[in-house]
């Protein structure tokens, strides 16, 4: 875009102030533009502080479980308890974990409510001594309604 303008419509500043004219008009123009084409409310918007996780029906007041540091080919275990608070009573149809070295087996399928069960959660090496690493593993329960998850627990192990 071309714009003729005559030294005249500025006698006293001269050809300098016509340069900062003409800038500043082109830079007010831009910002006039700008701010008609960017929408209300910013796209970007900061992630929710709180974690998304599902919604659990027991309570484990152990849910990160940290196993330490243990050999190559080792193994430990822990013992967490699931609580179930509410009023009806819980089936736990299965239990997945995210590695084949992580297991959690509960002592009973059905937790009626006002009740607890105890669970083992185990970690073995013994079939794999040649692992180096830290890992951190989930195990989830899952109820016979698959919409709800009886319970989730962390764990972190670390293999040197």
């Amino acid at each position: 875009m071309t714009v003729n303008v005559k030294e005249s419509w500025f006698p006293r500043r001269g050809r300098v102030g016509l340069a900062l004219s003409l800038a500043l008009s082109g830079l007010a123009g831009y910002l006039a533009v700008s701010w008609a084409t960017q929408p209300a409310n910013p796209a970007s918007v900061p992630p929710p502080t709180i974690p998304i996780q599902p919604a659990t029906l027991l309570v484990c007041r152990d849910d990160n479980l940290d196993f330490g540091t243990i050999e190559p080919g080792g193994y430990r275990e822990a013992i967490v308890w699931l609580e179930n608070p509410g009023p009806d009573p819980v089936e736990i149809a299965a239990v997945r974990t995210s590695c084949d070295c992580f297991e959690v087996t509960v002592e009973r399928k059905v937790v009626e409510a006002g009740d607890r069960v105890k669970a083992v959660a185990k970690v073995d090496f013994r079939d794999d001594t040649r692992y180096r690493g830290k890992l951190l593993l989930e195990a989830e329960g899952v109820g016979k309604d698959k919409e709800a998850y009886p319970f989730l627990i962390k764990a972190s192990v670390t293999v040197r």
